[in-house]
């Protein structure tokens, strides 16, 4: 067996040890976070994470980081079956939370809030710093535009803060800029692919990244049409060029003449294989159940190991969401009828 089978039967065995609908159920219970807490203590998947956690210390800052580092640890037990190598094709593919900080400390440039700056510090995930592109601890020390393009002019994104970068901040486009951020990231990941996965394998994993793109697109549109009434213009600069299903005739007839009930109907019909059981709730909620979905049936009958493992992590990160979900239902006494429907499994 190869190092990347070993891994993907490993993945397959973890996936198997997910929370399921009784363990969820528990969990709504709780009215406590410590008491939540101790219950995921027990949880084979979570027990090393919050090993020697003092429950009630721990704020909900700390609790969130915790439970994503619960995945990084899967990952590293993972990565003993492979190589540096795999590493960073697992954590470009699966983990796209070095984009997340990059935007978020871009938004706090142009939006500075000391009270969501001081929580987006202490919440870095200082963890991932192994196989990232540049040093996340750097981003508690960017002030400036310049500063980030210091931390930065090793990466990917180096030549996209580059081309953005005007005499003034307020002389640039945020949309845009954050745009070509998540371009660059999307070019790095299917260049990972390309590099590591060739053949059938290869493919399915780029159809993979493109349903994805191809998802939040169809998020990013409904909301635009239903929310913000956006023009065609702007409609159609804010959506990433990768699409997998869509044809590009059925998006840009969407975006020119599509009412968000359209747009729905459309996913629905695209993408028939993969719908959700549930009721329509609000399209991100549709769409993450349409992608858990997709993922699961990638993990199942996959014979691609390293397809099994950008499933697995995909699936990993939802059963996360699934977590803080429970945990903000706790903190805001949310009834558990509204939680409930917003679980991911």
């Amino acid at each position: 067996m190869s190092s990347r089978e070993a891994m993907a039967a490993k993945a397959r065995a973890m996936f198997g040890e997910r929370l399921g609908a009784d363990a969820y159920e528990a969990l709504l219970q709780k009215k406590e976070r410590s008491e939540i807490i101790r219950y995921l203590k027990t949880q084979p998947l979570y027990a090393e994470a919050f090993q020697g956690v003092n429950e009630q210390a721990l704020h909900r800052g700390q609790l969130e980081v915790l439970l994503r580092m619960s995945v990084y640890g899967r990952l590293r037990k993972l990565l003993r079956y492979g190589s540096r190598e795999d590493g960073r094709f697992l954590i470009g593919a699966g983990l796209n939370t070095e984009l997340e900080m990059i935007l978020m400390t871009v938004r706090s440039l142009f939006h500075p809030d000391p009270e969501s700056r001081a929580e987006m510090i202490t919440e870095l995930p200082l963890y991932m710093d192994e196989y990232t592109s540049f040093e996340l601890s750097g981003l508690a020390e960017v002030n400036t535009y310049a500063g980030l393009q210091e931390l930065l002019k090793n990466t990917p994104y180096a030549p996209v803060l580059q081309r953005h970068q005007r005499a003034h901040l307020e002389e640039i486009d945020e949309s845009s800029l954050e745009y070509d951020l998540r371009m660059a990231y999307y070019r790095r990941l299917l260049a990972l692919v390309q590099r590591d996965t060739g053949g059938e394998a290869g493919r399915e994993l780029r159809r993979l990244v493109q349903m994805r793109a191809e998802l939040n697109n169809i998020t990013y549109l409904y909301r635009l049409k239903k929310y913000f009434h956006a023009d065609a213009d702007t409609i159609r600069r804010s959506l990433i060029p990768l699409w997998c299903l869509f044809s590009q005739a059925e998006v840009e007839k969407l975006i020119r003449s599509g009412s968000e009930e359209d747009v729905l109907a459309a996913l629905q019909k695209t993408y028939h294989a993969y719908l959700p059981r549930a009721r329509f709730t609000y399209i991100e909620n549709y769409v993450e159940r349409m992608l858990y979905h997709i993922c699961r049936q990638y993990l199942e009958t996959s014979v691609h190991p390293a397809l099994i493992l950008m499933s697995y992590l995909d699936l990993s990160s939802i059963e996360i969401h699934n977590l803080i979900n429970i945990v903000e239902g706790a903190r805001y006494q949310v009834a558990n009828d509204r939680i409930r429907p917003l679980l991911v499994y």
